[in-house]
C-alpha cells in the first residue's frame, strides 16, 4: 500500500493546539483540545475526483480507498485498480460527463502506478 499520510505520531507524543491564542500541549489521538476545544483534525480537501467527500470514512484522514487496500493482497489491488480503469474508460459518458469518469480512470490508473513503485 502507498503510504500516502506521515509517519505515525507515538502515542504519548505531545502535539500543540492549532489555535493560536491557545498554549496547550496534549497527547494525540484527541480530536479538540481539551482546553478551548479546537478542532485539532486538519481539514481534508474534498473534490470529486481525487478526495470525494463520500470516500472519506474517518476524521483522521483514511479514506475507502485506503481501507481497500488493506484488506486486499497485493495481486488483488493491482486488479482492483485495472478494474476500475476499464470501468471508468468503458463508461465514460453514460453515466455523467465524460471528462469525469476519464479523470476518475486516470486517478486508478496514477494510484496503480504509485503502488507499483
Amino acid at each position: 500500500m502507498v503510504d500516502r499520510y506521515p509517519k505515525p505520531l507515538v502515542k504519548d507524543e505531545l502535539i500543540d493546539c492549532r489555535n493560536p491564542d491557545c498554549s496547550v500541549s496534549f497527547r494525540i489521538g484527541l480530536s479538540h483540545c481539551p482546553d478551548c476545544k479546537t478542532d485539532n483534525e486538519p481539514p481534508l480537501q474534498s473534490d470529486e475526483i481525487n478526495n470525494p467527500k463520500h470516500y472519506q470514512l474517518f476524521a483522521d484522514g483514511i479514506e475507502s480507498i485506503d481501507v481497500i487496500a488493506s484488506s486486499l493482497t497485493h495481486e488483488e489491488f493491482i486488479g482492483f485498480c485495472k478494474g476500475n480503469v476499464l470501468k471508468y474508460k468503458l463508461r465514460a459518458g453514460e453515466k455523467g460527463d465524460a471528462l469525469k469518469c476519464l479523470a476518475k480512470a486516470d486517478w486508478y490508473q496514477n494510484r496503480l502506478a504509485e503502488f507499483l513503485k
